[in-house]
């Protein structure tokens, strides 16, 4: 699955406004070669523009709590975003195609509560009867 890891090394091109269907205002990042790291998160605050001029995606930081954004030159970091690990998503024209769209690559929460439970205890494997050998035959009469 892809992930933000996919964007490192990527120079920053500009920030984008968007706007979720219930009309709250979002933001996103686009970075060289059509990636974009959209926020869905409207109380996260867009970034300013100017602190990510210049700049190219050093790395993410993964937590239960939040997501980071590394920016910067070579491993001098200029700017640090702070997103909800389950509120943003991702898409490049690479590794997503049109019919899928964007990628939520951190599983929000509500998705994981509506995977089945493991049936493996409640299986039953059928297979061949087994037969006592000899030696537990003898046991058995002794």
């Amino acid at each position: 699955m892809a992930d933000l890891t996919y964007f490192i090394g990527r120079p920053f091109v500009a920030l984008y406004d968007a706007e979720d269907p219930e009309g709250n205002l979002l933001w996103g990042i686009e970075l060289e070669g059509d990636g974009r790291i959209e926020n869905k998160d409207p109380s996260v605050e867009k970034p300013e523009e100017g602190a990510l001029n210049g700049t190219v995606f050093i790395r993410p930081i993964f937590s239960e709590l939040d997501t980071r954004l590394q920016f910067g030159v070579l491993d001098d970091i200029q700017q640090e975003l702070t997103l909800t690990p389950t509120l943003y998503t991702i898409s490049d024209p690479t590794f997503v195609q049109e019919e899928e769209g964007e990628i939520y690559p951190q599983v929000p929460f509500e998705i994981l509560d509506t995977v089945p439970e493991d049936p493996s205890p409640d299986r039953v494997a059928d297979g061949p009867e087994e037969e006592p050998t000899p030696s537990q035959e003898e046991e058995e009469n002794a």
